[in-house]
């Protein structure tokens, strides 16, 4: 079933169990930090296509997702600095990951953190209370095109920029977020097959 198991870190780390944190967690970012940033941003992966099917979080997704478009690596540098300091009002703190992705983890720590045990993470930590955001990247000044800075697939997921913005709204638990442009088809180039029966295939990264 297209239910991100490829990519499932703990089993004690599903939105069934933290979902209501990490939602504290999302409103706090849209409400007080994303919107002061200038660049676009939607949520995106697990927790896009929970809200695309039913409105509702996936029981397993172990985290919040959310992509922000930027032009260039010294930007993101420069976003996760902007972040960080508007978070020293909140509870909440951030890092910058380069190994496994190129993305900001905003995370209450109060919750603990647990070890990725597969290799493909180099023995990361991860905080149960996350939210993830996911850098796609310009590919030139020539082309409206953005690839995601998520090192693992096996091969390149590169959006074209009409499927993300404008971007749209969404509700997910209740809640509006920001969404691209064409939900379905920014999911089928992410997952490839949306069809609950698809089956992942760790050669293409995508589920067929």
């Amino acid at each position: 079933m297209l239910t991100s198991e490829n990519n499932f870190k703990n089993p004690n780390a599903g939105c069934n169990i933290w979902g209501e944190k990490r939602m504290d967690l999302a409103v706090y970012l849209r409400d007080n930090i994303l919107n002061e940033l200038s660049n676009d941003w939607f949520i995106e992966n697990g927790t896009l296509l929970g809200a695309w099917r039913n409105g509702r979080f996936i029981a397993h997704d172990d985290d919040f997702d959310i992509g922000i478009l930027i032009n260039s690596d010294l930007e993101a540098v420069n976003i996760y600095r902007k972040i960080e300091s508007l978070l020293m009002a909140s509870k909440y703190k951030c890092r910058l990951v380069n190994s496994y992705a190129c993305k900001i983890e905003v995370f209450d720590e109060k919750y603990g953190k647990y070890i990725l045990a597969a290799d493909k993470y180099k023995s990361s930590d991860f905080h149960y209370v996350t939210l993830d955001i996911q850098f796609y990247l310009k590919l030139n000044e020539k082309e409206d095109n953005y690839e995601s800075l998520y090192f693992l697939h096996p091969t390149k997921r590169v959006i074209d920029k009409r499927k993300l913005v404008p971007t749209t709204e969404i509700r997910l638990e209740n809640e509006r977020f920001n969404a691209p442009n064409n939900v379905k088809e920014f999911l089928k180039q992410i997952y490839g097959s949306l069809d609950q029966t698809a089956k992942f295939n760790p050669e293409t990264g995508f589920y067929e």
